[in-house]
C-alpha cells in the first residue's frame, strides 16, 4: 500500500494510520454529521477521540492499535455514522486498510 500526503510519499506504518485517521476525521468534522445512531453525543467528541489516537501513535504508543480497532469495529458508532451519513463504502475501505497496517505492525511486535 502506498499513500501520499501533500505530495510526498509515507512509508512508516504509523504514519499511514494517522494518514488514515485523518481521513476520518474529515469525513466527520461537519457540524452537519448525523450522530443519531453512535453512541457519540457531539462532533467534537469524536474528533477530540481520532485526534487522541493521533497524539499517542506520535508518541508511539502501540496499545492504542486496541483502542483503534475497537473505534472502527463493524457495527460499531464509526460505521454507524458512515451509514448515516453517506460515506458508509469509504469507510469500509479506510478501515480495511487500517485492520492490514494494524495487523502487520502487531506481527511485528510479536517478531522481534
Amino acid at each position: 500500500m502506498e499513500y501520499e500526503h501533500r505530495g510526498m510519499k509515507i512509508t512508516d506504518n504509523h504514519n499511514k494510520i494517522i494518514y488514515l485517521l485523518e481521513e476520518l476525521r474529515a469525513r466527520v468534522e461537519s457540524p452537519l454529521t448525523d450522530l443519531f445512531w453512535s453512541s457519540y453525543h457531539s462532533v467534537s467528541e469524536i474528533l477530540e477521540e481520532i485526534d487522541s489516537y493521533v497524539i499517542r501513535l506520535s508518541a508511539m504508543d502501540i496499545d492504542v492499535m486496541k483502542d483503534i480497532q475497537f473505534f472502527i469495529a463493524p457495527t460499531g458508532s464509526m460505521q454507524e455514522i458512515s451509514i448515516s451519513n453517506g460515506w458508509s463504502d469509504e469507510f469500509i475501505v479506510i478501515t480495511e486498510k487500517l485492520d492490514q497496517l494494524i495487523q502487520f505492525n502487531n506481527q511485528g511486535e510479536t517478531d522481534t
